[in-house]
């Protein structure tokens, strides 16, 4: 079984890997431009990925010392993807990606961003989701006022629960704190009950704290002037 997940895994990346070449090479002028540092992130995210993934489902029920070297694959994942690159939308975008692929409970991985009066949904990856919540309201608006992590082990029985995918089973809410202002939430959504203790929220804001201070959080550049 292990080596059929690993082999299952392998071919994943090396198409994955491949798919990534072939786009450079249908645009010369763009590979041209590619530096080769960046063609070497590429082919250390997918393998980290890869291997992060393949023991993620080896071991559904890993134990402690296993999710701690788990997300330091993550955190590592992080580092080099964000290192060079300053645009909040994109940052946005490829951290929700990477949390759905390393956490295979996930049902949603995304954020909802603080507009200075409620949270709007951002950049995630799941189904179709809630788009605004009050501050207060639901796990996101409670950890967004409270500006401390929520994590709920059964969302079923939690009184100030917002339903927004009947799939999910536990959550953790993040609040992302950006030079004493409130920038907005990171939200995960389990299939599993319980699924989140002290490990993934100490990983988890180290994580978040990684994001912010690797990011510009300025989104005037995707304005439209009329």
């Amino acid at each position: 079984m292990t080596s059929v997940i690993k082999t299952t895994f392998s071919f994943a990346w090396l198409l994955n890997f491949y798919q990534h070449l072939s786009r450079f090479r249908r645009n010369k002028a763009g590979l041209k431009a590619q530096p080769l540092k960046l063609i070497a992130k590429i082919v250390f995210i997918q393998f980290l990925s890869a291997f992060n993934l393949s023991v993620f489902c080896y071991n559904s029920n890993m134990n402690k010392e296993k999710k701690i070297e788990n997300y330091e694959l993550l955190l590592a994942q992080a580092r080099s993807l964000f290192s060079d690159e300053p645009n909040v939308l994109a940052n946005l975008a490829n951290a929700s990606a990477l949390l759905k692929t390393a956490l295979p409970h996930s049902v949603f991985a995304g954020f909802y961003l603080f507009d200075g009066q409620q949270l709007i949904l951002g950049p995630f990856q799941g189904n179709v989701s809630c788009v605004r919540i009050a501050m207060g309201k639901g796990v996101c608006g409670e950890a967004a006022q409270r500006q401390e992590t929520v994590i709920v082990d059964d969302v079923e029985t939690y009184p100030n629960y917002i339903a927004c995918d009947s799939a999910a089973k536990s959550e953790i809410v993040l609040p992302m704190i950006k030079n004493g202002q409130l920038v907005g939430v990171l939200d995960l959504d389990s299939a599993l009950i319980g699924d989140y203790d002290a490990v993934d929220q100490s990983y988890l804001e180290a994580f978040v704290s990684l994001l912010l201070d690797e990011t510009c959080w300025d989104f005037e550049m995707f304005g439209v002037n009329k």
